[in-house]
């Protein structure tokens, strides 16, 4: 099962997005998150996405599965997570 993230961009809202998706996803399973930024220059507002999506892999075990540059820079990640046998 996978789940793509594009929401609330604020670090409160991408948090709550996580524990939502954490309860949906399988082991092994993948998230990805829309707009991994720290700043949108284009509307002078700062993300949260990095700082959630960087705790979800630091305190909980995630592992970066992929990465999708993107010219402005509003990358998405996408972040498996842990448990079940390897793929």
């Amino acid at each position: 099962m996978s789940v793509y993230i594009d929401g609330d961009h604020s670090y409160v809202g991408v948090k709550e997005d996580v524990n939502l998706a954490k309860a949906k996803i399988t082991d092994n399973g993948v998230v990805v998150f829309n707009d991994y930024i720290i700043f949108d220059y284009a509307n002078g507002v700062t993300y949260g996405v990095v700082r959630a999506v960087n705790e979800l892999l630091i305190n909980e075990d995630w592992r970066v599965c992929g990465f999708a540059l993107c010219r402005g820079m509003f990358c998405d990640i996408a972040v498996r997570k842990p448990g079940g046998p390897s793929l």
